[in-house]
């Protein structure tokens, strides 16, 4: 159905993918798929996100800190993934584990961040998406490579 319904630029990529990989995609995808066309929303397991839909677009208007603070926010992560994990520790657990801390630590330096300040924010720059799976299934399928 993947090869079917996703664009044909993606084809290769989908049928590369190896069984394990597949399965957490699956897993990911079964719960939030309604109809056939939602298979779109979850190209960014295959390709880079688009920030350009309509729905990207929406929920970018919605952010809340200003653009500076956020690509801080998402260079602290990112930071914190390479001194944290390596590529074979880098599992689903890990990524939320790291996004908890990270609230917790700026909690604690005096920040007003909030869970969507970090965990959509970090899924809005891996997906193009503002809702979906948790972000750590979303970073162990997509790779700890494409996370940093």
């Amino acid at each position: 159905m993947l090869v079917k319904e996703l664009p044909d630029r993606l084809k290769a990529k989908i049928l590369k993918m190896d069984n394990k990989r597949m399965v957490q995609v699956m897993d990911m995808m079964k719960i939030r798929i309604r109809y056939h066309h939602d298979i779109q929303n979850h190209k960014y397991l295959f390709e880079d996100p688009d920030y350009t839909t309509d729905l990207a677009v929406k929920f970018y208007s919605k952010i809340k800190q200003p653009s500076e603070v956020n690509r801080q926010i998402l260079e602290d992560l990112s930071k914190m993934v390479l001194e944290g994990t390596t590529d074979k520790s880098f599992k689903a657990e890990e990524m939320s584990k790291i996004c908890s801390l990270y609230l917790y630590e700026q909690k604690q330096a005096g920040t007003t961040y909030k869970n969507e300040d970090i965990f959509y924010l970090f899924r809005f720059a891996m997906t193009g998406n503002p809702v979906g799976a948790p972000i750590g299934d979303i970073s162990e399928v997509i790779t700890r490579k494409a996370v940093v």
